[in-house]
């Protein structure tokens, strides 16, 4: 009877010990989902702010390519007028002053933070 209270006493010891093992565990993996939550949602935040800047990037090419072509079918029209060209053509041409080429890069550059505002909602 003894080697029997004895072998009890060990089994439930045992399945304390498990018990407790297990209850950790659950613990774990727990904290290690929420972490992997936390790191999903980072990495699309990113992802999002990653295409916002692509498009951005993209939008400005595509208007730098358009308005330069624009410009370029002004100053042959005002060239065959025998007017001056407008110092924005020669701005964005770069034979401007460098006064005039930094407030260039200032517009283009409130341009840019329009969108990320647009986008973010700020």
């Amino acid at each position: 009877m003894r080697f029997l209270q004895m072998e009890w006493h060990n089994h439930e010891r045992a399945r304390n010990a498990w018990d407790i093992e297990r209850a950790e565990m659950k613990i774990k993996i727990g904290k290690q989902e929420g972490d992997n939550r936390n790191a999903k949602r980072l990495n699309e935040g990113l992802e999002k702010q990653i295409k916002m800047l692509e498009k951005a990037l993209k939008n400005e090419r595509v208007e730098k390519r358009t308005s330069t072509d624009q410009v370029a079918t002004r100053d042959d029209l005002q060239k065959l007028n025998g007017d001056e060209p407008s110092s924005i053509s020669d701005l964005k041409r770069g034979r401007g002053s460098n006064c005039s080429q930094a407030l260039f890069k200032t517009l283009r550059l409130s341009r840019f933070e329009r969108a990320t505002s647009e986008f973010f909602g700020y």
